[in-house]
């Protein structure tokens, strides 16, 4: 549903994207990546991320809020709703 990348395991790389999958293997690889995190597409609800996802979402955002701001990615805009 949503994995940091760290997380990620190879059977979820498919799913993750172009972009997420290169990020975690470049992250767990230990390369200076900006830790950070995927939402897959079962996280969402027809157009909305369902209630457990935006929870761990926001749990992701806390914690890379709180860590060093020189290590934080910097993310291209998105529309993040809270489910209904």
């Amino acid at each position: 549903m949503i994995s940091s990348f760290k997380e990620l395991t190879r059977q979820q790389e498919s799913r993750a994207g172009g972009k997420g999958r290169t990020l975690a293997r470049l992250f767990r690889a230990g390369y200076r990546v900006p830790d950070g995190f995927i939402i897959q597409p079962t996280a969402f609800a027809g157009d909305d991320l369902a209630p457990e996802a935006w929870a761990r979402a926001q749990t992701q955002l806390a914690r890379r809020d709180a860590g060093d701001a020189r290590d934080r990615l910097v993310l291209a805009p998105a529309v993040l709703r809270t489910p209904r």
